[in-house]
Parts: structure tokens; C-alpha cells; sequence
């Protein structure tokens, strides 16, 4: 490992929306050569009310927060901790966004390197099918003492890191190092090969979501220096936030010039109707299936809840877009049939 400072960091939060909503606690660990030399936490008041549903997932409540400082009271000593380090979080531009919007309410641009163990979990085991934390601690038999506590998840995202160091040896682990840090922009769901062949000419391209819903058309007389735009600009718009966060596959089609792609887009979003091009009274009928962490059987979400993607609950597992309850029910008793499960206990 390089003599920089690995920075393991977790940040909890009022919601989902970096530019709008708060940090409510930070909690960092400080790795230099493979050995931990030093902690950062504290609870941070969001000068604004912690919504119901957050306070039931995280424990996080407005009586804790009262006396707790505000981020610009800590904004200059924890720069200073944080130094150069690179940053290392699940889901890291999710939290560097955070970071990002609160240092720069408290007057300072902060810029980091990132490595995002949700994207190194992918890379690592491909055929797995989920890839949240709670499902890498189980995996790897790694005990968490709270979950959706920042500190109790940042311990043991440092745990999940010092597993794979074991089973990989020097020279794999470094590689998979080296190949995430080369597509450190990109969201933690997206195969990063799939830009390989990206041209820098004009086209149009398409986003799609899990189950292959279409989330976004676009076009560009530069198709590689746009769609690659998407991803940078996670941290200051929560639409693109909201796309980085389900994008999970791309296509794009080369046209002759400016006019070809914008005859083509228009022709695609007519066709496909996808989520983000449409106005938001257009996507009442979308649906998703919730299965939240303790239940016994997914609940079915539609309607205005979708309107706002990422403001549904955090805790849990999603599962769609779907263009209407039908379709949703029709793929759960698919999966019950599949894995020969109660259709009944299912809600199918």
C-alpha cells in the first residue's frame, strides 16, 4: 500500500438529496501502510428537523442533535484531519457528494480521490448478486454492532477491506485497486467496460435502470464527453444524483451530425417513454417492489412516491422500476416460481 492516507469514512443523513438535505454524523478512520493510526466522529446538527422515517432507520433523532456543533463549526479541523487521504466509503459519491455541498456551505472547496468498495465489490465478485454492505458483512461473517450508524459502519467497511486484503494476494489486490481508481466517476452499479467502445462523435444515448427500464435519451455531438459528464456532476444536482444512483446499463447510436441525433432522440423518448424525460405527473402508474431489512415480504410502491426516486425508504432492498402494478406482480410470482416460493406469503 502507498504512504497516503486511506480515509474509511461514513456520513449519516437527513435524506437522499446532496444539494439539499444535511449530515447528521460523520465518522472516519485513518489508515496509513495498512494500519489504523486514528479515529474522527462526532454527531452534527442539520439545522432542520431529521424526518421521521430517517430517525427510524438510523436511531438518529432531533433530541441527539440539539447540542450537537453545526458543520461549519467543524468544517476547518476536520479539512485538517482529512488532509490529502484518499476518501474510501460504500457508495462513495454518495457521501463525497455530502462532503462536498457541506464544505462548501461552510466557505471551502473540498476535493478528494475516492474508492468506492461497492464498485471494488462488484469487480471482485461478479456473480454475486447483491452488493450492499449488509450483505458483504454476512458474506464475510463480519459482525456490525449497529447498522445505519456511522461509526458502527465505518468499523466494519474496515473489516470488509481487510477480508478481501486476505484472500487476494499482493498483486491482485493492487490491480483491483488500480482498475477501480481508473473509473472512480462512474456509478457503483454501471460495468465500467461498457464505455469502452463510447465514441467522441455526435449520437444519441440511452440509460437504462434495473430490469432494463429506459431512465434517460440524450444526445450530444460528443457522445463520449457527455454521457462521462453525467457522472461528474452527481454532487451538485440531484437529478443527476438520482440517475448515477440506478443507471445500471447504457447504449448509445452514432449519428451523421447534430440534427440526425436530435431527430433520434425525439424519436426514442416518443417510443420509450423513459422516466427522466418525461414531466412527473407522467410517471404515477411506475411501481417498485420494497422489501425493507426486517420484513417477511416486499411491499409494492407506486404512484406520486416515485416521483422522487431517491426519496423513498433508504433502508432495504428496491426492486424495478416497473411501468405498472401488473407488470410488478407478474415478476414477483416469476421469482417465486423460479425459486419455488409461497406466492401467498409473497403478496404475488
Amino acid at each position: 500500500m502507498s504512504e497516503a492516507a486511506l480515509i474509511f469514512i461514513d456520513v449519516e443523513t437527513t435524506g437522499t438529496r446532496t444539494t439539499r438535505d444535511r449530515i447528521t454524523e460523520v465518522a472516519a478512520l485513518k489508515v496509513v501502510n495498512g494500519e489504523l493510526v486514528d479515529r474522527w466522529t462526532s454527531l452534527i446538527n442539520p439545522e432542520c428537523k431529521v424526518p421521521a422515517q430517517i430517525t427510524q432507520l438510523t436511531g438518529i433523532s432531533d433530541d441527539m442533535l440539539v447540542n450537537a456543533p453545526r458543520f461549519v463549526q467543524i468544517a476547518e479541523s476536520l479539512r485538517e484531519w482529512l488532509g490529502d487521504g484518499q476518501l474510501v466509503a460504500h457508495n462513495a459519491r454518495f457521501d463525497y457528494g455530502f462532503l462536498r455541498n457541506e464544505f462548501k456551505r461552510a466557505g471551502q472547496d473540498y476535493r478528494a480521490s475516492l474508492l468506492c468498495t461497492l464498485r471494488l465489490s462488484r469487480r471482485i465478485a461478479p456473480q454475486e448478486r447483491q452488493h450492499n454492505l449488509k450483505a458483504l458483512l454476512s458474506r464475510y461473517a463480519i459482525t456490525a454492532i449497529r447498522q445505519h450508524r456511522a461509526g458502527d459502519d465505518v468499523e466494519a467497511l474496515w473489516s470488509l477491506w481487510q477480508a478481501w486484503q486476505i484472500e487476494h494476494s499482493d498483486e491482485a489486490w493492487q490491480r483491483l485497486l488500480g482498475d477501480e481508481r481508473r473509473h472512480r466517476t462512474l456509478p457503483a452499479h454501471l460495468d465500467s467496460a461498457q464505455l469502452d467502445g463510447l465514441p467522441a462523435c455526435p449520437g444519441v444515448y440511452l440509460f437504462y435502470g434495473h430490469n432494463r427500464l429506459p431512465l434517460y435519451v440524450g444526445k450530444s455531438i460528443n457522445l463520449r464527453s457527455r454521457v462521462l459528464g453525467h457522472f461528474q456532476r452527481d454532487h451538485q444536482d440531484d437529478k443527476e444524483m438520482r440517475l448515477a444512483q440506478q443507471v445500471q446499463h447504457i447504449e448509445w447510436e452514432e449519428t451523421a451530425g447534430d440534427l440526425g441525433a436530435q431527430l433520434r432522440e425525439a424519436q426514442l423518448v416518443k417510443t420509450l417513454m423513459p422516466i427522466m424525460n418525461r414531466q412527473l405527473r407522467k410517471q404515477r402508474k411506475l411501481t417498485t417492489w420494497h422489501w425493507a431489512e426486517e420484513a417477511h415480504h416486499p411491499e409494492m410502491l407506486s404512484g406520486s412516491a416515485l416521483s422522487q426516486p431517491l426519496s423513498m425508504p433508504q433502508g432495504g432492498t428496491l426492486y424495478g422500476l416497473f411501468r405498472n402494478a401488473r407488470e410488478a406482480k407478474n415478476a414477483l410470482r416469476g421469482i417465486a416460481e423460479e425459486q419455488q416460493l409461497c406466492p401467498r406469503v409473497l403478496g404475488a
